[in-house]
């Protein structure tokens, strides 16, 4: 499954470890998708890629690497029967999403079961939860006196097997605010769907929150590469950036990832 993925990698580890010679800590972050069908075996063949990686990192930098992701829709496993959570999601659809409790969540991220073993298992490792849920964790890196914060967003947690922009819906409203009531040197947001999926009642709500609670803002799905700058009218800025694939399903000569220096001027 990866090995002409690996070739691609080490055709780049010359520059790549030109880059990361010269930072102070380094993120390794999957904004989704680590698998294609949400099945466990796909994800001991990831992680045997993904750790091969991070081992290249740390031997060259000396430094510890900080992974952490979140899910995207090929992350759920929809081989088994969605009647159920179908009609779940369905009546959410045409209630805005807005009758929402854990025992429902609970039902929607059946699908995502092999995923979230495998986060529990291998992300966050040197971070601190400040918040922990199935669709929104928060976790602070924490190097002396910078913090970096980073607000990790399940928008897959209801993703059907043929879903549709403008759709679907990540129910922000129903955390309380002082979750985020943070302080960080930095904070980031990770979504696996751009703005664009969510649907007319709830993405005003959640571009909102990105934009107040976020410095920059990563996102994936549509595989295509991207970066925006948006500025609300109260003066939040958020750098909006989406990603390509890592792995094409299409084309395996096709393989993308994002470098980002981020420069701490005060110190």
């Amino acid at each position: 499954m990866f090995h002409e993925f690996r070739q691609l990698i080490i055709q780049n580890q010359t520059y790549i470890f030109h880059f990361i010679y010269f930072v102070t800590e380094i993120f390794l972050v999957i904004s989704g998708d680590l698998a294609f069908s949400g099945q466990e075996k796909e994800y001991l063949i990831f992680n045997d890629f993904i750790q091969e990686i991070i081992q290249k990192l740390t031997e060259y930098s000396k430094k510890n690497i900080m992974f952490l992701g979140i899910p995207g829709n090929h992350d759920c496993n929809f081989s088994e029967s969605q009647k159920t959570r179908n009609l779940i999601i369905d009546g959410l659809e045409r209630e805005n999403f807005v009758d929402l409790d854990n025992d429902i969540i609970d039902t929607c991220t059946i699908p995502q079961k092999e995923y979230l073993n495998y986060q529990k298992n291998n992300f966050f490792k040197n971070g601190i939860f400040l918040f922990q849920h199935k669709l929104l964790n928060i976790v602070n890196y924490q190097f002396g006196d910078v913090n970096i914060i980073f607000n990790c967003l399940n928008t897959s947690w209801a993703s059907k097997l043929h879903e549709q922009a403008g759709k679907l819906a990540f129910p922000i409203n129903f955390f309380d605010e002082e979750n985020f009531e943070n302080d960080a040197t930095l904070k980031i947001n990770i979504i696996h769907h751009p703005i664009n999926w969510q649907n007319d009642y709830n993405h005003r709500e959640l571009r909102k929150f990105l934009n107040v609670n976020g410095d920059i803002t990563l996102s994936g799905h549509e595989h295509q590469i991207d970066i925006n700058k948006m500025i609300d009218v109260n003066g939040n800025e958020n750098i909006f950036i989406e990603t390509g694939a890592l792995q094409d399903s299409v084309n395996k000569n096709s393989s993308t990832f994002n470098l980002i220096n981020i420069e701490d001027r005060k110190s």
